[in-house]
């Protein structure tokens, strides 16, 4: 059994802190910075990302100019979130009509299907759940449903 001498207990201390400190800075560092597995894009800096050169005014022009430089597909970083930009209509076609199967969804709400039991169509991805609730929401709002319903209004 070894007995701790006061200033070994500080310097661990001191260690563990400053251990936890640099995990945390290069941590904070990370977000805004993008990952190497996404297309290129406009430099990013730390914590930021993409957020001070991002446009306000006449975004459609400065995405342009970015679709030139950068090619077709591009990313920009928002702060922790990603953002893919699709621009040309080969790159569009290519991603949307022939990829649809593993492109088209929503991002995950993990709290939105908690609270709701994953049966919210907005919310729901895209799934055999998805397609259940489409259809029994397209059967419901048919213009001939509709018309079933207005009895009901007019009371």
């Amino acid at each position: 059994m070894s007995i701790l001498i006061p200033w070994q207990d500080n310097n661990l201390t001191l260690l563990v802190f400053l251990f936890l400190l640099a995990w945390l800075i290069q941590k904070t560092l990370k977000i805004g910075r993008r990952e190497k597995y996404l297309p290129g894009g406009p430099p990013t800096v730390p914590i930021l990302g993409n957020l001070h050169i991002f446009p306000i005014e006449d975004p459609h022009l400065k995405f342009t100019e970015w679709a030139q430089q950068y090619g077709d597909i591009y990313s920009l970083k928002i702060s922790s979130s990603t953002v893919i930009v699709i621009s040309g209509m080969e790159a569009v076609s290519e991603l949307m009509d022939r990829r649809s199967a593993t492109t088209a969804d929503r991002p995950k709400y993990h709290m939105g299907k908690r609270v709701t039991n994953n049966l919210n169509m907005g919310l729901c991805g895209y799934s055999d759940t998805w397609r259940a609730l489409r259809k029994a929401a397209h059967t419901i709002l048919t213009p001939a449903a509709a018309e079933s319903h207005l009895p009901i209004q007019v009371c």
